[in-house]
């Protein structure tokens, strides 16, 4: 991977996941979309720097796709724990791919879901900065 995409990062961090198959025989990171215009978006995205195996299937009324790359599994591995560090990259991308996931348009402000309320906080912050209202919404998982 030559750069970080730091918007697909943004969704990764609220839609994808990580797996790793402990007799190390694979290392799989997977996201799952119901809008096919979203799941596309991301989808190229993903195989623009991806070349290896692949798979993609309709999953309880959602778009998912898994590849398997161990390089990319470190990726998410390291964004899932430390997401700061990829929303400090550019804010405004991050936000963009993290709202694409696990954000809701609600008239006047906009709602951002997740369990990282540091992650949460900071992007409210920078939102209202920019004069947007922001609700967050924890979550337990």
């Amino acid at each position: 991977m030559e750069h970080i995409d730091v918007r697909l990062m943004g969704f990764l961090y609220a839609d994808g996941w990580c797996y790793y198959n402990k007799n190390g025989e694979y290392y799989e990171v997977c996201f799952q979309q119901a809008a096919r215009n979203v799941y596309e978006y991301y989808r190229s995205k993903i195989l623009a720097d991806y070349r290896g195996y692949y798979r993609e299937r309709i999953r309880k009324g959602k778009y998912e796709i898994c590849i398997y790359s161990l390089e990319w599994y470190r990726l998410v591995k390291s964004l899932k724990s430390n997401p700061i560090k990829y929303f400090q990259i550019n804010p405004q991308e991050f936000i963009t791919g993290f709202f694409d996931g696990d954000g809701s348009n609600m008239g006047d402000e906009i709602a951002i879901y997740d369990k990282n309320k540091e992650l949460l906080d900071a992007i409210c912050s920078y939102l209202t900065n920019l004069g947007i209202k922001c609700v967050v919404r924890p979550c337990k998982n």
